[in-house]
Order: structure tokens, then C-alpha cells, then sequence
């Protein structure tokens, strides 16, 4: 879900989407990158808007006011393919008026 002000917002919708990995790739140690072989989205729409405060719709992650260095994790992915058939790219910019 997206935060405000964006709430209610589609980032990202598709017909059909798929994935492709070797099953070995769901027991790399953290540390290792994750390799996806091919990412494909078929009919998609992707959304980006930018408000007057010149916030963007895709930053949604969520933040913490303090973080514990402990709880820290992390992890990568490394995509070979990425197809997108028959996307839309719509980019939204407000204005004031």
C-alpha cells in the first residue's frame, strides 16, 4: 500500500506478471545477491506521480525515526532480463494553481 500523500495511488499493475530463478537462489547466504533470470510484465501500467512538494509516488519505503544498527538487513537482486510487453509509462506532475 502506499503512504500519504499518495494513498489510494497504483504504482504498478499488470495482466500478466512473471518471474524466473533457479531454485538454489532461495538458500544463498544473506550476504549474496539473489539472482532472478528474467522479470517480464505483459499489459502493464506503471504510475509516477510527483506532487507540489515534489514528493515521487514510488518512495514507499517505510522509515524509522531511530534505527538499530543490530536490526540492520539487507539484500540484493540482480536481474538478467527484465521484458515489459505492452507497458504503459505514465509520469503525473502537479502544479500549483
Amino acid at each position: 500500500a502506499n503512504k500519504a500523500p499518495f494513498i489510494g495511488d497504483t504504482l504498478f499493475k499488470t495482466k500478466e506478471l512473471s518471474m524466473s530463478m533457479k531454485i538454489t537462489e532461495l538458500f544463498k547466504k544473506p550476504e549474496e545477491a539473489i539472482e532472478l533470470k528474467s522479470f517480464s510484465s505483459k499489459n502493464g501500467q506503471i504510475n509516477i506521480i510527483f506532487n507540489t512538494d515534489d514528493l515521487g509516488n514510488y518512495d514507499i519505503a517505510l522509515k524509522k525515526e531511530t534505527v538499530n544498527l543490530d536490526e540492520l538487513a539487507s539484500f540484493s537482486l540482480i536481474f538478467k532480463t527484465i521484458n515489459l510487453k505492452t507497458c504503459v509509462l505514465c509520469i503525473w506532475i502537479e502544479v500549483l494553481t
